[in-house]
């Protein structure tokens, strides 16, 4: 149940949802303030849904059996229906979300208008359209309307190379298939009223809908119909789409990775502290490692304790007397690396100190 919740996200989310299962201890998981901590998670996500659980027979729940119960190999199925014939195939009355928007009344009439149309509507609205109109012409009489200007010609002229008129009259695009290349789609050539609807009928509707990104609702759209910019528009659209901003995850940006450039040995020295570790025979359970980022030489010093006299001293006797001093020292924000004492060597012997960002050991590369 949860997987199909998960599935079904895009269409049902925040809309009431009726569960029916014929596994009647379901119907008890929401109704109960305490539940066992293997199912404690699948709750917390459920609640996230506006759904009941209701109990049905299992004699009546046919649909369920028919999707889970194998069928015979043997039987073969056959679809003579023929294919439709409508611009969108999905029945003709269907409303965007028109099952919920009734009990709400709305007042905009916008929301409950029918989203399929006819051939004959969308011929009509050819006829009507800027664009479509000149182009239908020309493929009629070879000639394009008067005043009309030498750019707009041979933007129409491209268009109607790769256009024809069927017996509706209505005007069709013709393109290579995606998938056999010898293989020529006919696309609807959509005018421009009948655009914004066909693409909330393949991205908004409950049943051809999905809310998919831009690119899959571009294919699905294109697989029957064609318009001029359709990439850019459709993407446009995508990106305006309430439903799409509201619960799609948006994507983290985070700054590039930079480099840390060095230009000399010991310009700059990572420190960090290992330990507590078992206590060796000299007594030393620590060990203090330095580490030059241009060589990546490593400079380890054992220490019986981690306070900030005994790592001072080991970072003097160990590192500084024996190789030189460093342009800057860098470590993380313990104490005994923030005290005074190696804060005054620093400053005495100009050493800069530089601290990498609390809860991030990334930073140290020590």
């Amino acid at each position: 149940m949860v997987s199909a919740l998960r599935f079904f996200k895009a269409t049902i989310y925040g809309h009431l949802t009726r569960i029916f299962s014929d596994h009647r201890p379901l119907t008890y998981l929401l109704k109960h303030n305490k539940t066992h901590d293997n199912l404690a998670r699948w709750v917390i996500e459920l609640q996230s849904y506006n759904i009941t659980i209701e109990y049905l027979k299992g004699s009546s729940n046919v649909v369920a059996d028919c999707l889970s119960r194998s069928v015979n190999p043997q039987t073969q199925f056959q679809d003579n229906t023929p294919e439709s014939e409508d611009i969108v195939e999905f029945p003709m009355c269907l409303a965007v979300q028109g099952y919920c928007l009734r009990s709400l009344q709305p007042t905009n009439s916008s929301l409950v208008t029918p989203i399929a149309i006819k051939p004959y509507d969308a011929l009509l609205e050819q006829k009507r359209d800027p664009v479509c109109s000149p182009i239908m012409s020309f493929l009629e009489t070879g000639q394009f309307p008067e005043n009309v200007s030498e750019t707009d010609k041979a933007l129409w002229l491209r268009l109607a190379e790769d256009c024809h008129l069927r017996a509706n009259g209505c005007l069709y695009h013709l393109t290579k298939s995606p998938q056999r290349p010898d293989a020529v789609i006919e696309q609807l050539f959509l005018p421009e009223k009948l655009r914004e609807p066909v693409f909330h009928a393949m991205h908004t509707s409950a049943t051809a809908g999905g809310h998919f990104n831009w690119r899959k609702t571009l294919a699905k759209i294109a697989r029957k119909y064609f318009w001029p910019h359709m990439s850019e528009q459709i993407f446009a659209l995508s990106k305006a789409c309430d439903s799409c901003q509201r619960k799609r995850a948006q994507a983290l940006n985070r700054e590039k990775l930079l480099p840390v450039v060095t230009t000399t040995v010991f310009d700059k020295v990572y420190m960090d502290l290992t330990g507590p570790l078992h206590t060796s025979e000299s007594g030393n359970k620590y060990v203090l490692a330095l580490l030059d980022h241009f060589s990546k030489y490593v400079i380890t010093a054992p220490l019986p304790d981690c306070s900030a006299v005994t790592v001072a001293h080991a970072i003097m006797t160990e590192c500084i007397l024996k190789f030189g001093v460093m342009t800057q020292l860098i470590s993380d924000n313990a104490s005994y690396f923030k005290g005074e004492l190696i804060s005054e060597i620093g400053r005495l012997l100009r050493i800069g100190r530089y601290f990498t960002t609390p809860y991030h050991h990334e930073g140290n590369g020590a």
